[in-house]
């Protein structure tokens, strides 16, 4: 599956039918949808705009949490417990695809084919 970028609005979507609306904080697809709390659409956000390619724990943290009070005191201590909890929403709404851990790097997001 690949993701496309909306020329005006810069959304994301595939061609199999996945919709991410990163202003909306939802995700759409053929069979449901999910609404985001703000984190989570945030780290969503990240791993859309870097589909394909693993994203480090630094950088998912400084993309979440940059220039907020919320700045977690062990990077990758939050990046691991939102991750989980982001995978767990996405899991519980049958979303097509999941977020891999790449051991001691970061995470990438998968997509069904």
């Amino acid at each position: 599956m690949k993701l496309h970028v909306c020329p005006r609005c810069e959304n994301r979507w595939s061609d199999g039918g996945l919709y991410i609306d990163m202003d909306g904080c939802r995700a759409l697809w053929r069979a449901g949808e999910i609404r985001l709390p703000p984190i989570a659409a945030r780290m969503m956000s990240t791993l859309v705009r870097a589909y394909g390619r693993v994203v480090r724990y630094e950088a998912l943290a400084e993309a979440v949490w940059n220039g907020t009070n919320a700045w977690p005191a062990s990077d990758r201590d939050a990046v691991r417990v939102s991750i989980c909890r982001l995978n767990h929403r996405l899991r519980a709404a049958r979303f097509p695809g999941a977020i891999r851990n790449v051991r001691g790097y970061g995470y990438e997001l998968m997509l069904a084919a």
